[in-house]
């Protein structure tokens, strides 16, 4: 009785959630998935990214078993921090372990600048991307541009089921966004990506909530056919004196220096 119980509640959410999915489309599910970020005003945290080699046990065409999963590169984490003013200013500053300066990125007014400062340790854009604040905006215009940017476009909505959940879809069958109905955070991003002329999906998954800003994931996974990739957790946090900060960044993106102060909450 009780397992029948759960059935029919189960099949009324779908029902009600397939409902509100024919009444919303791309430009109003945007609008609320933005409405969720709207008490993030800006921040700096401490990124710690520990990189694995997803294809070390077996090959990405292998089934997914527990003992081919991945091989952790310890050589290859790093560390980086995050200066993020909503819709002013985005700045990225990529470590070794020991707290080297290997690279710093700065956007703003529409513009991006960077310094890279070890050129045995080159960075691609995606390497360096903080996707935790991907949907921190108040412009859809600047949240469509960044999804633009990972190759995502928003242009349609549908419900897909994971398990015993169900969530928006915001984009193609490969593509998209994936967003929870009840509380319209973005809890994937899935996107294709080619290694040695292979396709295969990149998946982006939110984890857990920050201690000290809940509208920030806790940690970061991105899994290439489902094997883990990297995984990026989020550390030490501010909210204080960061347009300061962000004087320091700029001064120091403008001169040839090489120093890191350290993070100071």
């Amino acid at each position: 009785m009780k397992a029948k119980t759960a059935l029919l509640a189960a099949l009324f959410a779908l029902v009600a959630t397939l409902a509100q999915a024919k009444l919303i489309g791309p430009e109003g599910l945007m609008g609320l998935v933005l409405g969720q970020y709207d008490n993030v005003k800006q921040f700096q945290v401490e990124l710690t990214n520990r990189v694995y080699d997803p294809e070390a046990l077996a090959s990405l065409e292998s089934p997914l078993g527990s003992s081919n999963l991945a091989s952790e590169l310890p050589q290859r984490s790093f560390k980086q921090e995050v200066l993020f003013i909503r819709d002013e200013f985005i700045g990225i500053k990529t470590l070794d372990l020991k707290g080297r300066l290997l690279h710093l990125s700065i956007e703003q007014n529409g513009g991006q600048q960077e310094k890279s400062l070890d050129p045995k340790r080159p960075f691609a854009r995606q390497d360096l991307d903080f996707l935790g604040a991907l949907a921190v905006t108040k412009n859809t215009a600047a949240f469509k541009s960044r999804l633009n940017r990972l190759g995502l476009a928003p242009t349609e909505v549908a419900i897909e089921r994971q398990g015993e959940r169900m969530l928006y879809r915001l984009g193609g069958l490969k593509e998209n966004l994936l967003i929870d109905p009840m509380t319209y955070k973005i809890i994937a991003i899935n996107r294709l990506v080619s290694i040695d002329g292979r396709d295969f999906i990149l998946s982006v998954h939110f984890i857990g909530q920050h201690p000290q800003s809940k509208s920030l994931p806790r940690r970061i996974d991105y899994q290439i056919n489902g094997r883990l990739f990297k995984s990026v957790t989020l550390g030490k946090f501010s909210n204080q004196n960061l347009t300061k900060v962000r004087s320091l960044w700029l001064k120091q993106l403008a001169s040839n220096q090489e120093g890191h102060a350290p993070f100071t909450a």
